[in-house]
């Protein structure tokens, strides 16, 4: 599969405004050097009490897993892309990124995850217009895509909701525990300078406990695998149905909570 050197864009959560991400060659930089600046609105971003509140009260089990409160010191930083020259025939900007949205249990294949609705309930809210605060579940498989053998399940609150992107937060919930990452994660769907757009997610997360630092180097490869399948199978998609796409830049990489988050965090 080709991919394309371009810069790509993504929606901060500060402003509103977009983000140039940069091309692969200037994202390498950035692993090179430990340089999150581009992820400053992520690492800074807390869910509103409301959104927990919200899900507390229809949830057992409910609870928060503030970035700034996990164990990990070992925090990953990521980002993946896909450049849309042409949008899948008939659909508009909007309808692709609802269209992805509502059906990304199926471009996350062979990415060992599964994503559904926490219950019947969750389910409703998340096809809504309004699906903000709605809770999610993720099965990690131990072989492949199997559904029936799970080495790992954990859940995700909606914790904001835009036209052009959503977030998901981890949480800890009754039926799937705690969930062994604490950070947020964007999903976005933006124009692009050279009038196409980019698809993307983009991440900041740490281990939860103790015993998911143990875990992490298995936890960050498995996401790694995941978010590239679901990037590859976005492609696919979009070049079956009359579109036009192609991988773009990507990266992802580690650093240290203590030196190099918390005084970006707190300026």
């Amino acid at each position: 599969m080709i991919e394309l050197e371009g810069l790509e864009e993504a929606t901060s959560l500060a402003t509103g405004g977009q983000i140039n991400m940069g091309t692969q060659s200037e994202l390498d930089a950035a692993k090179k050097n430990k340089d999150v600046e581009k992820w400053t609105d992520l690492l800074k971003f807390e869910p509103l009490e409301w959104v927990h509140e919200a899900a507390d009260d229809r949830i057992f089990g409910y609870y928060p897993q503030p970035f700034n409160e996990a164990y990990g010191d070992k925090t990953n930083v990521d980002y993946y892309s896909v450049n849309i020259k042409s949008l899948p025939d008939g659909m508009t900007q909007s309808e692709f990124y609802d269209y992805f949205r509502l059906n990304l249990n199926d471009f996350m294949k062979g990415g060992g995850s599964m994503v559904t609705p926490y219950n019947k309930t969750e389910e409703k809210m998340y096809k809504s217009d309004s699906p903000c605060t709605s809770v999610m579940h993720f099965d990690v498989s131990l072989i492949g895509d199997n559904d029936f053998i799970h080495a790992e399940e954990m859940s995700v609150v909606m914790s904001r909701f835009r036209t052009s992107y959503w977030i998901f937060s981890p949480v800890t919930t009754f039926h799937d525990l705690g969930h062994p990452l604490a950070g947020n994660r964007q999903f976005g769907l933006t124009t692009s300078s050279d009038g196409g757009y980019t698809l993307y997610t983009r991440g900041v997360d740490r281990p939860w406990s103790v015993p998911d630092i143990a875990a992490s180097g298995m936890i960050f490869s498995g996401a790694d695998q995941l978010w590239n399948a679901v990037m590859n199978n976005v492609v696919n998609y979009i070049n079956a149905n009359g579109g036009e796409a192609s991988l773009g830049p990507k990266i992802n990489f580690r650093v240290s909570f203590d030196s190099v988050v918390i005084p970006i965090i707190t300026k």
